[in-house]
């Protein structure tokens, strides 16, 4: 893997918790309640660098969601690490839901946390190892138990967004409104994480960001 390569992986494993995930607006049937709640917070980083003779990559990332009506889905936590050197490549990644304090998310910092038991049946991981002469391909998986945390800290850029939505159903006119408040930061300068013992330092090579969103349903 060039440098890239490298490149893109990182960005692209950031980028796998960065932004909100798209879900289609509920059936305006019946009544809007008032004050219930969607939100959507994440944290992700990753450091790619140069070894003896090759090259290795670790990326982390976390989310929670709760859905249009405030109802609470889910915190689930991923890893993904790659290694490249002469003699092959592996690579795998798992993911895991965890308990929902582990990611904490506000407008300036977040923080992560988590232990969790990769042979668990509610955790989907997937995973190769190559060796090249002779050539051979088998199975890589994590397994039992990894552990992680982080500090999100100082970051170099940020978005912030106030909005009003409107959905109308123009055959019955009943409206789904909400207010909605969005924080994402990008370029931490500060902070880190660590994955199984293993500091990785946040920099301009190893990109982090979090972001945080919610939005209040109102009365029409």
């Amino acid at each position: 893997m060039n440098a890239k390569l490298l490149a893109v992986f990182a960005a692209a494993t950031v980028a796998l918790f960065a932004t909100a995930s798209i879900a289609a607006p509920p059936a305006l049937t019946g009544g809007v309640q008032s004050h219930t709640q969607r939100v959507f917070r994440s944290a992700s980083g990753a450091e790619c660098k140069f070894i003896a003779g090759g090259q290795e990559c670790v990326s982390i990332g976390a989310q929670e969601e709760r859905n249009w009506e405030g109802r609470y889905l889910q915190t689930r936590f991923e890893v993904t690490e790659f290694l490249s050197n002469e003699a092959g490549y592996e690579f795998r990644n798992v993911s895991c839901p965890v308990d929902s304090s582990s990611l904490q998310v506000t407008k300036n910092w977040a923080s992560l946390r988590v232990s969790m038991d990769t042979d668990s049946p509610d955790c989907f991981g997937i995973g190769l190892r190559v060796i090249y002469d002779p050539y051979t391909e088998e199975t890589y998986y994590f397994t039992g138990t990894v552990t992680a945390d982080g500090s999100w800290l100082n970051p170099g850029n940020q978005f912030q967004q106030l909005s009003n939505t409107i959905q109308t159903d123009n055959a019955t006119g009943e409206q789904l409104r909400e207010n909605c408040q969005t924080y994402s930061s990008w370029q931490v300068i500060n902070g880190g994480f660590t994955f199984q013992g293993t500091f990785h330092a946040f920099s301009s090579d190893a990109p982090a960001d979090f972001f945080f969103t919610h939005c209040n349903n109102v009365a029409r």
